[in-house]
């Protein structure tokens, strides 16, 4: 896109997000960075509108979930970060595992993320604090427009792979000093759809969960999704977060063929999007804080991928075609050793039918 013509740019921000910190050239540039291109969003609080302080930003933001938050200081550095969970004043740290903290304008001139690797300190929410990410990530003071006390360190609750956690420059690179001034923040709500009752009610009655299990997932599923949508990028994203323990560059390009193949299997009109009822069938099944049985529920799918006729069985070719396409993936936990052992010791007919599959994973998972 040509940004010497704005036009274009204001036609893709209207109703987006219209800041007092960022031009719309920025804007555009900062939501490619996060990956929320054409996301519309709300503006809940900004400060030199509402006041500086921690009360005001309480007062305006306090439960409402997946917030982007836009922070300038005196030196001009622009950070901020995103969240799923909902802001409070109830004390202390609140989990979860999709937030990050970015960095636009800071002192090494690098547009940065930073992922959340301790998600149970994911936000902090005091009465007496700002928009707070992680232990001391970044913490922004009470009237904090008119003291120094805000601060970053990068690196506790954050990846920080640009420098030492315990280094001078991990509590600097950001703003260019260790405690701050801040001339502006601003946080923003996802503007989400709203479930009827109608829709509530039956997804209650087919997945025999209550008002407040769907309630949850609905706002796990608006903080993946871009405008009430997810697709496959977002979905292999969000399914990544529950196998942390990717090793090599080949186990991953291995996993995300398999989580095409899933994405696909959900998304029954084939639009190339999962909507909410679509999102929620897969949902109980990745939904776990047993990463165990993350891992398992999707090599339960190499087995649809390989089953090609719809069999409920695989052949020795299909085995083998399995085994070539995703050694990095069945060599973990020595499934493919495992694998063989079962074809050799099964009849001559050389099949494995689905539920002989399933009992191998249960033991290896047991």
């Amino acid at each position: 896109m040509n940004f010497q013509d704005n036009s274009g740019l204001k036609f893709l921000l209207q109703d987006y997000v219209n800041s007092a910190i960022l031009s719309e050239k920025e804007l555009f540039d900062l939501m490619n960075l996060i990956k929320f291109t054409g996301q519309k969003w709300n503006l809940l609080y900004r400060g030199s509108r509402d006041g500086f302080k921690s009360e005001d930003f309480h007062r305006k933001c306090d439960g409402f979930a997946n917030t982007f938050t836009i922070i300038q200081t005196e030196s001009n550095a622009v950070f901020g970060g995103y969240t799923g969970a909902r802001w409070s004043k109830n004390g202390g740290f609140v989990e979860d595992q999709y937030s990050f903290i970015y960095s636009y304008y800071n002192t090494l001139n690098k547009k940065l993320i930073f992922e959340c690797n301790r998600s149970l300190e994911a936000i902090y929410c005091e009465p007496n604090s700002g928009p707070s990410f992680g232990y001391n990530d970044v913490f922004i003071a009470n009237e904090c427009n008119q003291n120094y006390d805000s601060s970053c360190h990068v690196g506790y609750s954050y990846y920080n792979t640009i420098n030492s956690y315990n280094s001078q420059e991990s509590k600097e690179f950001l703003t260019g000093s260790a405690s701050f001034k801040i001339t502006e923040i601003e946080v923003y709500t996802k503007i989400c759809e709203k479930l009827s009752e109608d829709k509530i009610e039956t997804l209650c009655e087919k997945t025999g969960k209550n008002l407040q299990e769907i309630g949850a997932i609905f706002d796990t599923y608006n903080t993946v999704a871009i405008n009430g949508q997810i697709n496959l990028d977002l979905f292999v994203g969000f399914l990544i977060k529950k196998n942390p323990n990717i090793e090599t560059e080949k186990e991953l390009k291995e996993l995300q063929k398999v989580l095409k193949f899933i994405f696909e299997y959900f998304d029954e009109d084939n639009s190339g999007y999962l909507d909410f009822f679509e999102f929620i069938e897969c949902y109980f099944i990745f939904e776990t804080k047993n990463r165990k049985k993350s891992q398992k529920a999707i090599l339960e799918f190499l087995f649809d991928l390989a089953d090609k006729d719809k069999s409920q069985s695989l052949e020795i070719d299909e085995i083998n075609e399995l085994l070539i396409k995703f050694p990095n993936i069945l060599n973990k936990n020595n499934f493919a050793s495992h694998l063989k052992d079962r074809v050799n010791y099964n009849n001559t007919n050389e099949i494995l039918a689905r539920n002989e599959f399933s009992e191998l994973l249960d033991l290896l998972f047991s």
